[in-house]
């Protein structure tokens, strides 16, 4: 009799837990409840950015007129960088594509090295270089890729324990950051009339997956009414091997664009959800393991351009939106 009064002591207990959880649950925070909380002006065109979590810098870099910046959390420009100066490396111009910070808080920027043609224009040659630097912006080495007999234009980079992943939507290659030592893999072709990828962002998730993302068009069925051209994101994951591609198509589209293609970017938080900027489509779009959208966050009080994403430890994102020169910041 005593134990039947004791099972049945617990039993009341545990609901009397249970119906104050729910009561204090109706103040819960919602998953991906994000707001607007701060902003701050970066250089005209930046077009791509990553954080160091650690330091709690913000960096952004400029393919148009070749430089890279340090921010502090409050938008202040700390240091900045010019590329096209040709004190550092053995080009004197170099166009930064993109950038991440390791674990120690050093930088590497994937760039396209150039040289001058006969009417004295910079040209960036095949291949590409990747350039590590400390986070005071000291030089320390580069390692180049310029030989490779393909074309690495639309390029993009990203790092986990100790390795660089570059990809051109045709080929991967896993870099050690300590020795540039590497491997290339060839990514499988899509199944439609568009064989490889556009390439404007790419991302390893806590599952060895690499994600690549670039522009979707959907095009008129009528070829000459062009005022029916949308533009939107193309999401390709492939698994830990470089294969088995899936494709998705993400939730914004455009009409409204300019006259180049859309330029998404794409990180991870530590829950493996996919944070995705679309670019054209003004927004930032965020997707669960599952690839379901959880929610989207519009930018439209002004024209923007999201073209890149971080997060942090502690799941603050910054957004950079290119068209208004700006990083925005959500909590």
């Amino acid at each position: 009799m005593n134990i039947m009064k004791h099972i049945y002591k617990n039993i009341f207990r545990l609901f009397i837990h249970f119906v104050f959880f729910l009561i204090s649950c109706d103040n819960c925070t919602e998953p991906f409840s994000y707001e607007l909380s701060d902003q701050f002006s970066v250089n005209p065109s930046d077009a791509v950015m990553t954080v160091d979590y650690e330091k709690g810098y913000i960096y952004t870099a400029n393919p148009w007129y070749p430089k890279i910046s340090q921010y502090d959390q409050q938008g202040k420009q700390l240091r900045l960088l010019d590329l096209s100066t040709g004190e550092q490396g053995d080009y004197e111009y170099y166009i930064p594509v993109d950038l991440i910070v390791d674990e120690a808080n050093d930088i590497f920027a994937l760039t396209n090295p150039c040289i001058k043609n006969a009417d004295n224009e910079w040209i960036p040659l095949n291949g590409f270089s990747i350039i590590k630097y400390d986070n005071e912006f000291r030089y320390k080495y580069e390692f180049y890729f310029t030989e490779l007999n393909v074309s690495w234009l639309s390029i993009a980079m990203t790092y986990k324990n100790g390795i660089l992943y570059v990809t051109n939507g045709k080929h991967l290659m896993k870099i050690n950051a300590d020795d540039g030592s590497y491997t290339i893999f060839n990514l499988p072709k899509q199944n439609d009339e568009n064989s490889y990828y556009h390439t404007s962002g790419v991302a390893i998730d806590s599952d060895n997956n690499i994600w690549v993302v670039g522009a979707y068009n959907w095009f008129p069925e009528n070829p000459d009414n062009w005022d029916d051209w949308e533009v939107g994101v193309q999401i390709t994951q492939f698994d830990s091997n470089y294969q088995n591609q899936k494709t998705y198509i993400a939730q914004g589209r455009s009409k409204e664009f300019g006259s180049f293609s859309n330029q998404p970017g794409i990180t991870f938080d530590f829950d493996n959800n996919m944070y995705l900027t679309t670019g054209y489509c003004q927004s930032v779009e965020i997707y669960d393991f599952n690839m379901n959208i959880q929610k989207e966050i519009m930018i439209d009080e002004k024209r923007s351009f999201p073209t890149d994403i971080a997060i942090d430890y502690n799941e603050i994102l910054y957004v950079l939106d290119s068209s208004n020169d700006r990083v925005l910041i959500y909590e």
